[in-house]
């Protein structure tokens, strides 16, 4: 079982989240734990799951016909929070219509492409562009996510 912790203090350490939490429960009383210590980017699944859930939630409840999905939500944040990849973006002139519009792609938010520093600003910047977005305060929209734990996202911690 691999269980990530927060050291908090000399020689003190703390659960990560509240599922590393169920993890430790499993471990009784007075039993003797080996470890391998291994210092990882800050970065967290929660705070990644946490973003996607609120482009999910946004996908969810928009009557905006640009937005059919969470991918679509977070590319229409992305833009908002200028996370643009513009090498990649393209301007597309469409002859039927006679209209000329950016077809943008966003840069990536995977682990390997964004370190925790930069995750943290960008996540920070998306949350409130998702609240915005559905017309409600960052608190209103950590509480419709239903996390029990809503991660601080500056902090990367687990804020009860």
């Amino acid at each position: 079982m691999k269980i990530n912790l927060i050291k908090q203090s000399e020689g003190r350490f703390i659960v990560h989240s509240e599922h590393e939490l169920k993890k430790q429960k499993k471990i009784g009383v007075g039993e003797i734990v080996e470890c391998n210590i291994k210092i990882v980017d800050r970065r967290s699944i929660e705070q990644n799951n946490f973003i996607w859930k609120c482009a999910s939630l946004v996908a969810e409840n928009t009557t905006d016909e640009y937005i059919q999905n969470a991918e679509h939500a977070m590319l229409q944040a992305c833009i908002i929070a200028k996370h643009i990849d513009m090498e990649k973006s393209r301007m597309i002139h469409d002859k039927k219509r006679n209209i000329t519009y950016w077809n943008f792609v966003r840069k990536s938010i995977a682990f390997e492409n964004l370190k925790h520093e930069e995750a943290c600003i960008l996540f920070d910047k998306l949350i409130k562009i998702f609240a915005d977005m559905l017309n409600i305060s960052i608190d209103e929209l950590k509480g419709e996510i239903g996390a029990s734990d809503v991660i601080n996202i500056f902090k990367g911690e687990v804020v009860k």
